[in-house]
């Protein structure tokens, strides 16, 4: 269940908009879903398998012969105690870290493609289409083009699009935490400047049936808040996920219809988006076929006979 929970909210949210509000023409709002999600699972697979490898490692190298039934030392203290200090080593070290210090996994899991230094957790990853970043729409804020550092070990704070926006306490009022003004329904537009006119936006949103409020944010009273977000504008989604971003006034009808029209999977950049995971998808799915068939023919293919398994194991084999 470690994605269950957020598996079910982001289909909750999408099925809404597609039927409440209308878009279930929308080609990329429900086929996101995958795209997003699917990437995250592998993740946080992969580090429980990790998890289960090192448990493993560490059973192997318990010395439970240094013991009594009651935990204190035997006889020879001198080895006992030399064995404590290296099982404390191996458990303390950045790469036996257990499930409990992976908050890159746990809390800092994106929607964008989650660069890091183990390929194994990139290979499906892609933008979101809903999610508008200067790598997919190069009109708006060209200093997004490059995506923040991610780590499965450390939660790094962003607003990149894609991202979980930080929660944070306002410093007005200690009760509030900034994650008070999402309300799991209505996309969430966070203003840092209200300088910035946004009656066309909002106006331009509402014609185009996107239920969205506004949450003005002091910059100077909330100078901690201010810097964490990093824009004068964010957008979050009713997932809690930042789909745009922005230090720009917009004005042009052009440009704010293209926005919204990608926050919902109606634009061309989110199509772009699908169409790229969609073969990626294929590519993967195709090694995983030829990867089966490698091992069924293990199991009793041309190679029955030297395989040496018995029927009931090839029973087995067909299975996976």
């Amino acid at each position: 269940m470690n994605s269950g929970a957020a598996d079910a909210f982001e289909l909750a949210w999408r099925l809404i908009y597609a039927i409440k509000y209308n878009h279930e023409n929308s080609p990329g709002l429900l086929k996101s879903y995958e795209l997003e999600r699917y990437p995250v699972m592998i993740k946080m697979r992969d580090e429980s398998l990790r998890h289960s490898r090192i448990y493993n490692i560490w059973s192997k190298q318990f010395n439970v012969n240094l013991l009594d039934n009651n935990d204190n030392y035997t006889i020879n203290k001198e080895e006992a105690k030399l064995h404590k200090e290296e099982m404390k080593k191996s458990v303390e070290s950045w790469k036996n870290r257990g499930e409990n210090d992976s908050l890159g996994i746990e809390i800092g899991y994106r929607y964008c493609t989650g660069k890091d230094d183990n390929s194994n957790f990139s290979k499906l990853t892609t933008q979101s289409p809903l999610c508008i970043s200067g790598a997919n729409l190069n009109v708006i804020d060209k200093d997004d083009m490059n995506e923040p550092e991610w780590n499965r070990l450390n939660y790094i704070p962003s607003t990149y699009p894609g991202c979980r926006p930080p929660s944070v306490w306002l410093q007005t009022d200690s009760s509030i935490n900034i994650f008070d003004s999402f309300d799991g329904i209505h996309f969430i537009l966070l203003r840092f400047d209200q300088n910035i006119n946004i009656d066309k936006f909002l106006n331009i949103a509402h014609e185009r049936n996107l239920p969205l409020k506004v949450k003005d944010i002091n910059a100077i009273e909330e100078p901690h808040v201010t810097k964490l977000y990093e824009k004068k504008l964010v957008m979050v989604r009713p997932d809690m996920i930042v789909c745009w971003r922005s230090n720009i006034e917009l004005d042009n009808d052009i440009i704010i219809n293209n926005v919204l029209e990608n926050i919902l999977g109606y634009g061309t950049e989110a199509l772009k988006c699908l169409d790229k995971y969609k073969n990626m998808r294929n590519s993967e799915l195709l090694k995983l076929k030829m990867l089966k068939e490698k091992r069924m023919k293990g199991f009793g293919g041309e190679n029955k006979i030297q395989s040496g398994f018995s029927s009931k194991d090839r029973k087995r084999g067909s299975r996976l």
